[in-house]
Parts: C-alpha cells; sequence; structure tokens
C-alpha cells in the first residue's frame, strides 16, 4: 500500500474552505438585504418606498432609535432623512446587486487571475464596511433582530476576507513559482 502525504490543514483551507466560506457570507448579507425590502417597504424595490406611494418616508428607517442628540446622524441643517444618494429601498437592491457582483468577481479572479485575488478580498471587505457604517449611520435600526444578524455577518466576512488575503499575499511574498498554485491546478509547462 503506497503512503499518502497528509496536506497541512492550510491546503484545503486556502484553496476550498476560505473561498466558499467568504462566498456563502457575501451571498448570505446581499439576501438579508433584499430581505429588508421586503420586511421595510413590502418588497419595493426600485422607486416609491412608502407603501402608499408617496416616496420614500423621512426619517430613519423602520426601526431605528436615531442616533443621539448631538451624536452622528445627519450634518446640523440636513434634517434627519436618509444620507445616501438614493432611497433606502433602492440601496438595499443595490447591495444584493452588488454581493452577486462580487461573489461573481471573485470567482473570476480565483479561476483567471490569481495573482490579483486579494484585491477581490479588498472589494469585498470595502463592500462589509460600506454595509457597517451605513447602519450605523442610520441610526442603527434592528427590525426583527435583522440588523445585528447582518452586522455579525459582516464582522465575520471582514475576518476571513483579512485571513484569506493574508495567505494569497504570504504565499505570492514566498517567491514561489506560481505564487497561487494551491488555487488552480494548472499544468506545468
Amino acid at each position: 500500500m503506497p503512503q499518502t502525504k497528509l496536506q497541512p490543514l492550510t491546503e484545503p483551507l486556502k484553496r476550498w474552505i476560505l473561498p466558499l466560506a467568504i462566498s456563502a457570507l457575501t451571498l448570505a448579507d446581499g439576501v438579508l438585504h433584499l430581505r429588508l425590502d421586503y420586511l421595510l417597504f413590502n418588497g419595493t424595490l426600485w422607486g416609491s418606498a412608502a407603501p402608499g406611494g408617496g416616496g420614500h418616508p423621512a426619517g430613519p428607517p423602520p426601526g431605528a432609535a436615531g442616533p443621539p442628540p448631538g451624536v452622528g446622524g445627519p450634518r446640523p441643517g440636513h434634517g434627519g432623512g436618509n444620507p445616501f444618494p438614493l432611497p433606502l429601498n433602492e440601496m438595499f437592491f443595490l447591495n444584493f446587486l452588488a454581493a452577486i457582483g462580487l461573489v461573481l468577481a471573485f470567482w473570476l479572479a480565483y479561476r483567471v487571475l490569481p495573482r490579483w485575488l486579494w484585491l477581490m478580498d479588498i472589494g469585498i471587505a470595502a463592500f462589509a464596511a460600506f454595509s457597517i457604517w451605513g447602519w450605523w449611520y442610520v441610526g442603527k435600526p434592528n427590525p426583527q433582530n435583522l440588523g445585528h444578524i447582518s452586522k455579525a455577518i459582516e464582522v465575520a466576512l471582514l475576518l476571513l476576507l483579512g485571513l484569506h488575503a493574508w495567505l494569497v499575499l504570504r504565499r505570492q511574498r514566498a517567491g514561489d513559482r506560481s505564487a497561487t498554485s494551491f488555487i488552480v491546478d494548472a499544468p506545468s509547462l
């Protein structure tokens, strides 16, 4: 019986576990934001977000306590409305679309441009960080605990992305012939 080498634990982690976990968390966060469109805005993905059709409601989103006076929130003189360039229902829908696009780009980079995969890690991390910032800025709303669940997903995503980028860059700095040979099983020429 031939002896086989045991792979170090980091190989399957780098090869499949981390990329699949990153993809799953990114998609879960996007789906959760899509769910918020249905919960808060009766499924209005684009356009008028008020149930009666009168535009998006003024003030923070439903379920938001709002920031304490003088702390965070909109700048003085700008009211208590939505701080984003689009209504929140449209921002939630774009968040969902961005999650799908980022996962597709991640796997494209994984297969075609593995040396630049760390840039996709940064892109997805920026996506998660912007979601956390936006949630904080509008008053930390938490309808049906979805705000806290979303933030937990995003923090876990940031940690996994940091680990993944570190592993990819460490391998590249080691000066391997193929710095990301753990990613794609390409025949050597």
